[in-house]
């Protein structure tokens, strides 16, 4: 048995967990070990790092723990347990993860390219072939990497009069705000395993680049990310940033599956509806 910590003195308890979480995989697997147990260690800001990020109040940050990283930690199969501790032991020994920054990007891509998916939703969903999700985000910070809406939604039509049925997850903070017009789910907003299930069980699920496109890509499920990167940002959004991390300009996860693509364009209706025909319609043909 292996043991690994999610350090939130030096990460943040979000969607990043992801990238660490197929690190420890990997780990698990390179020495031969059956299992591994997760702890989350607390850090010295009201049990998180100390920074300026978002979100900025400990009662959101610790929502989101409890909401997207403990989840997300219980997804991994070949975790026997998984706990949020309240102090700081010493590290077992042969463990990984203590003190450390242990959801780099970089860790997510080498891992994918060792075809390491391995986070499975309990929450089981009827498979259904017809259906498309598109994940919205929708924060106030870094706007600049928002969905586009309008354009999705002409999209959303497009798809819908082919006979697609096309359901909208929307951020968290707007759940259960209806976008007339258009189908919502509110459970995949609030609920993680079940928001893993919709995914694996959908023909297609559309992102722009965002933490639920790289947990949905860890589900092995069939994901098209618009927008892969934003240059007006740059640093940790910009193509140098994904670069470094094992992707080039234009290039993709490597070792992805069949449906799983960047689409280096941004997120207008032309650009969906061609991402989804090439990676979806060609094969839905030929089955």
């Amino acid at each position: 048995m292996m043991r690994a910590y999610y350090d939130l003195s030096c990460c943040p308890p979000s969607f990043d967990v992801v990238s660490f979480l197929l690190w420890v995989e990997q780990e698990r697997l390179a020495r031969g070990e059956q299992s591994v147990e997760i702890d989350i260690l607390p850090g010295p800001a009201g049990g998180f790092r100390q920074d300026n990020l978002w979100p900025h109040s400990i009662d959101a940050r610790i929502a989101l723990r409890d909401k997207v990283a403990v989840p997300m930690c219980r997804m991994l199969p070949s975790a026997t347990r998984v706990q949020v501790l309240d102090h700081r032991p010493l590290p077992a020994a042969g463990s990984i993860g203590h003190g450390l920054y242990a959801m780099h990007f970089k860790r997510f891509v080498a891992a994918m390219g060792k075809g390491i998916a391995p986070l499975r939703p309990r929450t089981r969903i009827r498979a259904d072939l017809r259906r498309v999700t598109v994940t919205l985000r929708e924060c106030e910070h870094w706007p600049e990497r928002n969905s586009n809406l309008a354009e999705w939604l002409k999209a959303a039509d497009a798809l819908a009069s082919r006979g697609y049925s096309v359901v909208f997850v929307r951020d968290t903070r707007h759940a259960g705000e209806e976008i007339p017009g258009h189908v919502i789910d509110p459970a995949a907003a609030m609920d993680l395993d079940y928001r893993g299930a919709l995914y694996r069980a959908s023909l297609c699920n559309f992102f722009v680049s965002n933490g639920p496109a790289w947990f949905s890509l860890a589900c092995c499920a069939p994901t098209l990310i618009l927008r892969p990167v934003n240059d007006a940002l740059g640093a940790c959004y910009g193509t140098g940033w994904l670069q470094s991390c094992g992707i080039p300009a234009g290039g993709q996860i490597p070792n992805a599956l069949v449906g799983q693509r960047l689409v280096w364009a941004d997120d207008r209706c032309d650009a969906i509806l061609d991402a989804f025909n090439q990676n979806f319609v060609a094969a839905e043909l030929v089955a």
